[in-house]
């Protein structure tokens, strides 16, 4: 009985041309020529529902007229068309979705645990002749939904290849999507940007990190996929090329490396000479790895390497243990307080008593000065060690210096290992008088003096030239 039932209805529905999916349609074509005596009116209004998910709604369907059929259907956001009910027989299995009768006048259609994806308009269309119908929108409000690629948040990628992340977020409101970078900078530089990808060109070992994609659409929390970027490369070596040490001392060279995979690290010595396991203790904390002798031979002086290799390439760096003085750096000022003199003042270290050091002078080359002078050079003995320091402290006095000029002057350092490879820094002095202005000096820093007493010896100067003048006319007086 049921189906005949629902088949007279069906063909009572196409004949009466039920087409309409909107409000109180009016179809003048489908009109019969015997007017209908009355076309019901609805006494419920249509409604725009905003609800969160997992809510329930009820929509009323009512009219001013008893026994009417009524149809209840959806056309959802995504274009689909659902029908529920068609009089009181359900159209779905979905038992959410409830039937409430309402007397004879009509009925309500009750939804319950509101599901994303179920916003759209939902019609209650009445079989009359024409055909009405009432429409409600319901819009399903939900928070983000997130999926993360790759899923377990973990990316390796080659250096040099492309690496790219994506948040793919689903939500209503529609959410958006930021990225951010633990402990720095997004690539390009931002601290932050917006977007469902973010796709790495020509990836470098700078670029590996924490990234974050935060979700939000003001519903509910924000949602968090965290992504590990690793890039795939070959080692890279950080190192100090020369170590200074001397005999009895404790050494340590230290090398720094990177790479993915993780590196194997060996240390080898040059030429014939092998690392005494022994004596020599390698190390490593992090990505730092160092070899450390505790107490320095001589036959321990010479070039180490530190080599790194995993399955994308090799390095070496070279590090060489010398017992040689380290430069010599000067603390004499630039001033000078004598006319035809200067008093050079130095530091230096050296783990093995210093010997002798070298002294070399010149005439600052200016703009106004005849072409370079030579350099002229002197061997300074130095004094017996005092003490335990490493560092020694010394002074010379330049003698037959030309007044108010401009000098420059290096000193290096001896011990039994050896000169220091590298001379001091050029140091620019001058003697009592000079002023010179960065466009004098050739290349070299302003050296004006701005010590009182070079202004003071000109006026002196000036005054004792005023009193000599003076002394002559009253002699002629």
């Amino acid at each position: 009985m049921a189906r005949l039932a629902l088949w007279l209805l069906a063909l009572n529905l196409l004949l009466a041309g039920c087409v309409a999916d909107y409000d109180y349609i009016y179809d003048e074509e489908s009109q019969d020529e015997e007017e209908l005596t009355h076309v019901p009116s609805f006494t419920s209004v249509p409604q725009n529902v905003d609800v969160m998910k997992g809510d329930s709604i009820t929509l009323p369907c009512l009219v001013d007229q008893a026994g009417p059929t009524i149809i209840w259907k959806s056309i959802l956001e995504d274009g689909n068309e659902r029908v529920y009910f068609m009089a009181n027989i359900p159209m779905t299995k979905d038992d959410r979705f409830k039937l409430e009768q309402t007397g004879d006048k009509g009925s309500s259609l009750v939804i319950s645990r509101l599901q994303p994806g179920e916003s759209g308009a939902y019609i209650c269309q009445v079989s009359s002749n024409p055909p009405v119908s009432l429409r409600h929108t319901v819009n399903v409000r939900y928070p983000p939904m997130v999926k993360a690629s790759p899923e377990d948040g973990v990316l390796v990628a080659r250096q040099g290849t492309t690496a790219s992340m994506a948040c793919t977020a689903s939500g209503n409101p529609t959410p958006t999507v930021t990225w951010t970078k633990k402990g720095g900078l997004l690539p390009g530089g931002k601290k932050k940007m917006e977007g469902a990808k973010v796709a790495i060109d020509k990836v470098e070992r700078a670029h590996m990190g924490t990234y974050m994609c935060t979700v939000d659409n003001g519903v509910g929390d924000a949602v968090v996929k965290t992504f590990r970027l690793e890039i795939n490369s070959p080692p890279e070596i950080e190192a100090v090329t020369k170590v200074h040490t001397g005999a009895g001392y404790e050494a340590q060279l230290i090398c720094t490396v990177h790479g993915q995979p993780l590196p194997t690290v060996s240390w080898a010595r040059m030429g014939d000479k092998t690392v005494d396991k022994m004596r020599h203790v390698q190390q490593h904390e992090g990505a730092q790895y160092s070899l450390t002798i505790d107490e320095v031979r001589d036959s321990d002086l010479g070039q180490y390497v530190c080599r790194a290799r995993n399955d994308y390439g090799t390095a070496n760096a070279a590090i060489e243990l010398t017992g040689q003085p380290k430069e010599v750096l000067m603390t004499s000022p630039a001033h000078g307080r004598e006319k035809d003199s200067y008093t050079l003042r130095w530091n230096v270290e050296s783990y093995a008593p210093i010997e002798e050091y070298k002294v070399t002078y010149k005439i600052a080359q200016t703009n106004n000065s005849s072409p370079k002078q030579q350099w002229e050079q002197i061997t300074v003995p130095a004094p017996a060690k005092e003490g335990s320091t490493v560092v020694y402290s010394h002074l010379h006095e330049l003698r037959n210096l030309a007044p108010a000029t401009a000098y420059e002057a290096v000193v290096t350092a001896k011990n039994k290992y050896g000169w220091s490879e590298e001379p001091s820094r050029p140091f620019k002095l001058y003697t009592l008088g000079a002023h010179y202005t960065a466009a004098d000096l050739v290349g070299g820093e302003a050296l004006g003096s701005t010590d009182p007493n070079s202004a003071v010896s000109t006026r002196s100067g000036a005054l004792t030239a005023v009193t000599a003048l003076l002394c002559a006319l009253l002699a002629v007086l």
